[in-house]
């Protein structure tokens, strides 16, 4: 039980007597040293491509080098940003910072008011610690704001509501924390009023994970949900709608997302429902209004595209671990022809669907990039798709902001 103290002299001294033999054991390793030169030297190497988010017509990169190891928050212009040396404009130093202010500061990421332009709550750690203080950042003006909102060091949950007001949980005392460490109770605050007494919008058990409110600010569709995290790998949704809570009917074990008119469902697990069986690790896509009025089987489009799709990685999974060549030749006489069905299919649909919708955005889209999206199938060199790639990225292009995807682990 010690060492669940862990800011605690005994757990720490305990800490750092096993980073020391580990310390000691990794630099006897031969080559250890050379290795560790050279990451460093990529880890600070000015080629690396800047990761980047979009808010407000402009995309926002933190940079750390060994000039800058805590990070530049930093922002371009799409122009700027395609350029071989960009003129970044800066928007925090979080080395100054943490200088000026006597703090271990650790950048934690940022949640920006839709459309972007105008308010961010910046969550910042000290010393890479779970816990985070937020303060309110004036974009414009690129400095903290004086008598914004703040929320004190805790393993809190906090987002935008509007722009006067947020969904907050933080510790507000004894029975306030799950027995993970994390918020309980959901709240609504408003600016200018006291946290303390914000209103309580949703509680969770105190053996759930956590439990948090969002808001989806895509505009038209304009959705509130309460989340109860019933362990890392569940979660409870509820949609807010006119003061009432409706229980989404899924799988706990499935991962929602809404996005715009769509629903999208991602199960860890099999589903039986509407008299049809979904495996594990399927996407189901069906419209938002339509799933929470009872309706229970996958858009008909989305359907038979992802039919397709399943075919061509069914390939990949027989050829996976196959030589280059032997996966090119594969691909060649079985992909190649399940590719060439799809465009004929999409480039058939297209005329039909209103140019509007999303659906139809989302093929012309694919029809423009049709050459790099199948070029996989000329070299056996390359995968289908860069999963493993956004995978890496995922803790550095996402972080906290990630959470509408629900029940994410």
């Amino acid at each position: 039980l010690w060492l669940e103290d862990i800011d605690g002299d005994a757990a720490l001294a305990w800490v750092r007597a096993r980073n020391d033999v580990a310390t000691r054991e990794l630099e006897a390793t031969p080559g250890f040293a050379e290795l560790r030169a050279r990451l460093l030297s990529i880890l600070d190497s000015d080629a690396r491509i800047p990761v980047a988010a979009r808010h407000g017509g402009l995309l926002y990169n933190l940079w750390k080098d060994a000039a800058h190891p805590r990070g530049l928050w930093r922002r371009a212009t799409d122009e700027e940003y395609g350029k071989p040396d960009p003129d970044w404009e800066l928007v925090l130093d979080l080395d100054a910072l943490a200088r000026d202010e006597g703090e271990n500061w650790v950048w934690k990421g940022a949640h920006v008011l839709p459309p972007g332009d105008e308010r961010a709550l910046v969550l910042l750690s000290r010393g890479g610690a779970d816990a985070v203080v937020v303060r309110e950042f004036d974009l414009r003006a690129r400095r903290f704001v004086e008598d914004g909102f703040v929320l004190p060091e805790s393993k809190c949950q906090v987002s935008w509501r509007t722009r006067d007001e947020l969904f907050v949980g933080t510790d507000f005392g004894p029975g306030s924390l799950t027995t993970s460490g994390y918020p309980r109770v959901a709240r609504t605050w408003r600016r200018g009023t006291d946290l303390a007494s914000a209103p309580v919008l949703a509680e969770g058990e105190a053996s759930h994970v956590t439990c948090y409110g969002i808001r989806d600010h895509a505009r038209g569709f304009e959705r509130e949900f309460v989340v109860r995290v019933l362990t890392f790998y569940s979660a409870e949704v509820l949609w807010l709608r006119d003061g009432e809570m409706f229980r989404l009917d899924k799988p706990d074990s499935a991962v929602a997302r809404p996005h715009r008119e769509w629903l999208l469902l991602s199960l860890r697990d099999d589903w039986t429902v509407g008299g049809a069986t979904y495996k594990g690790g399927s996407l189901l896509v069906c419209r938002f209004d339509e799933f929470v009025a009872g309706k229970r089987a996958p858009d008909s489009l989305a359907a038979d595209a992802l039919r397709r799709i399943r075919a061509l990685y069914a390939i990949e999974d027989e050829i996976r671990g196959q030589p280059p060549d032997v996966r090119q030749a594969q691909r060649q006489a079985r992909a190649g022809p399940l590719l060439q069905a799809l465009r004929t299919w999409l480039e058939d649909l297209l005329p039909r669907l209103s140019a509007k919708s999303e659906i139809a955005q989302a093929i012309g889209y694919s029809l423009m990039r049709w050459t790099a999206l199948t070029r996989y199938v000329e070299d056996g060199r390359l995968e289908i798709d860069n999963n493993a790639a956004e995978r890496a990225l995922r803790g550095v292009s996402l972080g906290r902001k990630n959470y509408l995807f629900i029940g994410s682990d």
